[in-house]
This record gives C-alpha cells, sequence and structure tokens, in this order.
C-alpha cells in the first residue's frame, strides 16, 4: 500500500508514528522553505510524495491522499483514520 512515508512498513495517518508528521516535516525542513511555511511545495520524487506527483504538499494533495489509503482500505470497514495498515510481501 502506498503512504508509507516514514519508512517503518506501516501506513499510518492518525496516531502514534504517523506518516503525517513525516510529511510535515519533510516540507518544514526543505532547504528552500526559509519561512517554515506548511503551504510550501517540496518538488521532485521521494518518499513523502504519497501520490507520486512529483510535488509534495502538507496542506491538502499527499495529506488528502494519504486519508483516503488508510479509509479506503478493505479491512478498515468503519472508517477509522487510526487504523493501520501493515506492510505484507504478497
Amino acid at each position: 500500500w502506498a503512504g508509507d512515508a516514514n519508512g517503518d512498513g506501516r501506513t499510518v495517518f492518525n496516531g502514534q508514528n504517523n506518516d503525517i508528521d513525516t510529511i510535515f516535516t519533510a516540507i518544514d525542513q526543505a532547504p528552500g522553505n526559509i519561512f517554515g511555511l506548511s503551504s510550501f511545495i517540496l518538488r521532485g520524487y521521494n518518499n513523502v510524495d504519497i501520490n507520486l506527483n512529483g510535488d509534495t504538499i502538507f496542506t491538502g494533495e499527499d495529506v488528502d491522499t494519504l486519508f483516503n489509503i488508510v479509509d479506503g482500505h478493505p479491512r478498515n470497514i468503519f472508517g477509522f483514520p487510526t487504523y493501520v495498515i501493515v506492510e505484507q510481501l504478497p
């Protein structure tokens, strides 16, 4: 499943060790983000670019995509934002 921004083998939207914090940190500490704006767009393909469009955006696309991945997981039948998707190999 996509969305494992911190590389821990789990996709987590809300809760401890979530992937949103990793996205925020990447944006906040990006070399070009001299004012620390959460609306800064980090260009290029990297681990925190959840939707793989070449732009990491904290206030929108990538965080929304992460939510939709967790919310739409077939085993998350109640749509809990705290549901954790654990990585598995086929």
